[in-house]
């Protein structure tokens, strides 16, 4: 392949086989089965100081699709710990995730030998 459009096109038909699995009979019932179980356990929502130990993120990642980099959200204090908390917990209520949240930025890193 050596036309850019062709090249795009292999791409997105890796990245959607890579990305768009479709679950195994399998996996569907181990499902079931994981979420039987967690209906018996009452299991908390998260602390404040399980989400505020953010200083674990590390520096110098790239940003997401925010263009929020790691070391902006460590220097931010008290007041975006909260925050972020809060907003943890609402998603816990909610059982789920913003739909911004399910997108990303796939950049494919070419390396010599392959």
């Amino acid at each position: 392949m050596t036309e850019k459009q062709q090249v795009l096109e292999r791409w997105k038909q890796y990245f959607k086989e890579v990305l768009n699995n479709e679950l195994t009979s399998e996996h569907t019932d181990r499902e079931i089965e994981i979420k039987n179980l967690n209906e018996d356990v009452d299991i908390l929502p998260p602390t404040y100081n399980e989400v505020s130990n953010i200083r674990k993120l590390k520096n110098n990642k790239a940003p997401g699709p925010d263009n929020i980099v790691p070391e902006l959200i460590k220097e931010g204090g008290k007041k975006l710990k909260h925050r972020i908390h809060t907003l943890i917990l609402k998603i816990w209520e909610k059982e789920g995730l913003p739909v911004d949240w399910e997108n990303s930025i796939i950049c494919p890193i070419y390396k010599k030998g392959y």
